[in-house]
C-alpha cells in the first residue's frame, strides 16, 4: 500500500519523471506494443552507433567510468513521451530517449548534452531538487556539447563579439531548459543561472573545451583527455 502512494505521489510531482514520460508504469495494448518495440529497436540501435563512433561521447563514457560511475545500456531508455527529446533522470541515473520524437539525425548530439547530466551527478551528486544545481549542469551541457557561434545564429542570439555569442546560446539554452523542466519564469530561470554563472561557463571537465562542430577540435579534446586518464 504505501509503495502505491509513493507512486502517486511521484506522479504529482513535477521534480519527478512521470511529467514527461507518461507511459512509465502503464500497461500497453498488443497493438502498442509492437508499434513501440520497433521504436524502440531504433532508438537503441541509433544510440549504440553513437557510443560506437562519436569520439566526444566516448570520452564523456570514459571519464564516468573513470570516477566510477560505469555507463552502459542499462543507463539508456527509449521510452514515448509528450513533448521534448530527452532528459536526463536524476532519481533512476538514466538517460531518456524521446523515441517518437527525436530525429535520427539528432541523437549523438543529444546523448552528448544528457552524458554531461550524468557526469555532473557522478561528479558531485547533483541534488535535482535544487534549482542551482540543475542550472548548473544545464549550462555546462549546453556551453560543452551544444553552443558555438554558427549554433547561436540559428537560435538568434548572435552579439558582437565571438565570446559574447557563445555565453549567449549558453544562457538561452539553459534558460529554457530550466523554464520546462521546472517550471520556472523567465526572470527565476536567468537568477539561478546569474547565480551559478561564472563558475559553471568556466568548468570545462571532462571535455576541456567548448564546443566546435568540427572534427579537428574532437579529435584534440580525445588526444588531451588521455592525460587525465579519460
Amino acid at each position: 500500500m504505501a509503495d502505491n502512494k509513493d507512486t502517486e505521489q511521484e506522479k504529482r510531482d513535477p521534480d519527478y519523471a512521470y511529467k514527461w514520460f507518461p507511459d512509465r508504469g502503464k500497461e500497453r495494448t498488443s497493438f502498442q506494443k509492437i508499434r513501440y518495440g520497433r521504436q524502440s529497436s531504433s532508438c537503441y540501435r541509433r544510440i549504440t552507433n553513437c557510443m560506437q563512433k562519436d569520439r566526444t561521447i566516448a570520452l564523456i563514457v570514459n571519464a564516468l567510468n573513470s570516477y566510477g560511475c560505469k555507463f552502459d545500456r542499462r543507463h539508456i531508455s527509449c521510452e514515448t513521451c509528450n513533448e521534448g527529446q530527452a532528459a536526463y533522470d536524476f532519481r533512476a541515473r538514466q538517460v531518456v530517449f524521446c523515441q517518437n520524437k527525436v530525429k535520427s539525425s539528432g541523437y549523438c548530439g543529444i546523448l552528448a548534452h544528457e552524458l554531461i547530466h550524468a557526469f555532473d551527478d557522478c561528479r558531485a551528486k547533483v541534488d535535482y531538487k535544487n534549482v542551482d544545481h540543475i542550472a548548473c549542469t544545464e549550462i555546462r551541457a549546453a556551453n560543452l556539447t551544444q553552443c558555438d557561434f554558427f549554433n547561436g545564429l540559428v537560435c538568434g542570439v548572435v552579439t558582437p563579439g565571438l565570446d559574447k555569442s557563445q555565453q549567449a546560446c549558453v544562457r538561452g539554452h539553459a534558460m529554457y531548459s530550466l523554464m520546462m523542466s521546472r517550471n520556472l519564469s523567465k526572470e527565476k530561470a536567468l537568477e539561478a543561472i546569474d547565480r551559478v554563472w561564472d563558475r559553471c561557463y568556466n568548468d570545462l571537465e571532462p571535455i576541456g573545451r567548448r564546443y566546435k562542430p568540427n572534427k579537428e577540435d574532437r579529435s584534440i579534446a580525445s588526444h588531451e583527455a588521455r592525460k587525465f586518464g579519460f
